[in-house]
């Protein structure tokens, strides 16, 4: 199997992006108590605490479409992902108690592609191509 050849500051935030789908459905799907009446997270409440708990997954999926593929970020993308980043650290903090540590391991992420971003990279000189 052969990967596609995409940047590593895209690659994380995909990875972030299909982490953050993964958690909201398992808060959505999956019951994470013990016990005879069992259910998911978020099935007994309000569409306004599903639609913020979807917030991350936007977040991150927002990211996918500013960052290229198949380069290294631009200007407007390493302000998009600092700023997301950002977002990610205060959904977390702010659903601590609830559900926002969850999304710790996608804010992570985030936080690795924002400085993953910012960080200059050299050139590359290829001497002899392989066969």
């Amino acid at each position: 199997m052969k990967l596609p050849r995409w940047d590593r500051i895209y690659f994380v935030v995909f990875l972030a992006t299909i982490l953050a789908v993964a958690v909201y459905a398992v808060l959505v799907f999956v019951p994470l108590n013990q016990g005879s009446s069992s259910k998911p997270v978020l099935s007994g409440v309000n569409t306004l605490a599903i639609a913020v708990s979807l917030l991350p997954v936007l977040v991150t999926g927002f990211n996918l479409l500013v960052v290229p593929r198949r380069s290294a970020p631009g200007r407007s993308a390493k302000i998009s992902l600092s700023f997301s980043t950002l977002l990610m650290y205060v959904f977390v903090v702010l659903g601590i108690w609830s559900i926002g540590i969850f999304f710790a391991p996608a804010a992570l992420l985030m936080t690795a592609a924002a400085v993953g971003a910012l960080l200059p990279r050299r050139k590359r000189t290829v001497i002899a191509k392989s066969v």
